[in-house]
This record gives structure tokens, sequence and C-alpha cells, in this order.
């Protein structure tokens, strides 16, 4: 399958881009990596605690052949009448506001196990329910014709030090997941130390002592080098804290 790459489609927040707060931050949180030896490692497809299993692959496109890919979580099925299931999931808002799309499809772990995306794979499609700029997070819903595992929402506090794990689909990859740590909370962003890439966008983070959805994967910090251009930490990620999803989820009724 024929693969693009859009500028946002992994968007990075200007705010750590521009701003001598976010580059302290940002020199905080590595001093935190190299003193406390915290490393980010690909670890094995099943978590202890966490249901792998209810993130999916996402692939939008405009002409059924090349597209876009992301990432989502599933948060909630309700059974109907007809013996199928209306899944619900949680993604980037940016994975899904590509213009001229007509093409939505998501594919499950449960169905491709670690192999890459290929034409004629088992898909899905969904339809956008809601969108929350703001957040960078999008609710979207598929019809499935069986069950599938879907994970709870975090809504415990968060510190410093604490262990997460990042779960999504780089591009052309299966699943791949990455542990690490919360370095910080800054606004409406909470940086993590795990890996991520083009195609993690809209991944779930877990809180690995619960297996809850900690927060969605939005972003990857940059840095401006000495030729004026940016440079990527790929171990740093941004998310989305579901402190601030759930609330926007139960004023739109989707919980």
């Amino acid at each position: 399958m024929g693969t693009k790459l859009s500028h946002n489609l992994f968007s990075c927040r200007s705010f750590f881009k521009t701003s001598s707060l976010g580059t302290k931050l940002l020199s905080l949180c590595a001093a935190l990596l190299l003193s406390c030896q915290l490393t980010t490692e690909v670890v094995p497809n099943t978590v202890s605690g966490i249901k792998v299993d209810s993130v999916f692959k996402i692939w939008v496109s405009k002409d059924g052949l090349s597209g876009y890919n992301g990432s989502a979580v599933a948060y909630k099925i309700i059974p109907r009448q007809d013996m199928k299931y209306e899944l619900y999931l949680l993604t980037a808002c940016h994975t899904v506001s590509f213009e001229d799309v007509n093409t939505y499809k998501i594919i499950s772990t449960m169905d491709l196990g670690l192999s890459v995306l290929e034409l004629g794979s088992p898909s899905y499609d969904f339809v956008v329910v809601s969108k929350n700029p703001d957040l960078d997070v999008s609710v979207i819903k598929a019809v499935v014709p069986r069950y599938f595992p879907v994970s709870e929402l975090y809504t415990g506090s968060l510190r410093t030090g604490q262990r997460v794990a990042a779960v999504g689909y780089p591009i052309n990859l299966g699943t791949v997941i990455t542990d690490g740590y919360v370095c910080f909370a800054h606004l409406n962003t909470v940086a993590v130390s795990c890996n991520a890439f083009f195609g993690s966008s809209g991944g779930a983070v877990f809180d690995t002592s619960s297996g809850k959805i900690m927060g969605i994967l939005v972003s990857i910090a940059t840095y401006r080098n000495s030729t004026g251009g940016f440079g990527v930490l790929s171990f740093i990620s941004y998310t989305a804290p579901t402190s601030l999803i759930k609330p926007w989820l139960e004023k739109e009724g989707l919980t």
C-alpha cells in the first residue's frame, strides 16, 4: 500500500518550538531521563494489565489505495439487536481531519497480529462522531461483527515518574509498545518518555499499574537546531490526558 506523510500527521505543539519555558521543560525532562536512567524499549505484544488488543490501526484515504495512517483505542462497546456491536474509539483529531477523504477504516491486531497492513486485510468502516481540536482528540465509531476488548479511562492523579506504556501503529509496522514514565504536566498536555513515530498519533498511553488509558498520543517534542530548523526528540511524546478528555466525553454524552 502506498503511504503519504502529512506535516500534521503527527503534529508538534508550537509552545515547545518557540517558548523559552518550553525549552527549559524539555531540558528538565531530558535531565530526568538521564539522572534516573530511564530508557524506552520495545516490549512484547502482551503487557500485564494492559489490553493491547483495544488499540487499532486506522487508515483514511481518498482513492482507496494510498492514504494516511494513525492509531486509535477502543473505550466503549455496545451490543446491537442485529448481533453486531458499536465500537467507540478515541484518536487524535488531526488523524481524521484530512480534506477530500472518503474512506475511513480501522484494522485490529486481533486480525493482523504483528503483520504489516496490506490490501485485503480485514478492516471495518468508521465515522467521526465528535472532535475536540483544543485537545486534539476525536471520537470515532465503527460497527463490528464481534466483540472487541475495550480499555477504561484512567481517572487518578498523575505524578512525575509514574510508569506508563504507549501502544500504537507506526507506519508499515504492526503493534509497537514502548514503556516510559511521566516527565511533567503542563496546561492540557502530559509529557511521557515513550518513543513515538509517524502513525502513532491517536494511540493510547496506559498507566501500567491499572492498565487504564492515561492519555492519547498527539505529538512529539521538537527543538530548534543551530541552522534554524527543527529536530525531533522521538523519546519524548505528548498526550492529551484523560483527566481532560473524560469531562468532554461526558458533556458530549459519549461516556
